[in-house]
C-alpha cells in the first residue's frame, strides 16, 4: 500500500451532527488576508468560485474530513486548509454561502 492511497468510509451524518463538526464559521475573508491560509491537499483557495463561500474551523483533521464529505454530499465543493494564524489550525473553505446555515 502506498502512502497516498485513499480509502472510502461510509458514514451517515445528520445536519445536527454536521453542525457539531465546526467550531466557528464566517463569510470567506481570504481575499483580505491572502497569506493566512494554505491548502492541505492542493487547490486554488484564491479562485473566484470561493468568493461567496464560507470558512469553517474545526477542532481536528478528522472533523474537517467529515465536514468536507458532508458538504460534498450536499453539492458543495470544499477545500481543507491550515490556518496559520489561529488556535484551531484546521479550516474548511466551502462553496456554500454562509446565509444558508
Amino acid at each position: 500500500m502506498t502512502l497516498d492511497t485513499r480509502i472510502t468510509v461510509t458514514l451517515t451524518i445528520s445536519a445536527e451532527e454536521a453542525d457539531q463538526l465546526w467550531v466557528t464559521a464566517t463569510a470567506n475573508f481570504i481575499p483580505q488576508q491572502p497569506d493566512r491560509f494554505e491548502t492541505i491537499a492542493g487547490g486554488d483557495l484564491h479562485a473566484e468560485r470561493w468568493a461567496a463561500g464560507t470558512l469553517m474551523w474545526t477542532h481536528s483533521m478528522a472533523d474537517a474530513v467529515m465536514l468536507r464529505a458532508y458538504e460534498a454530499a450536499h453539492g458543495y465543493d470544499a477545500l481543507m486548509l491550515n490556518d496559520l494564524a489561529d488556535y484551531a489550525p484546521f479550516a474548511l473553505l466551502s462553496e456554500r454561502p454562509i446565509p444558508t446555515f
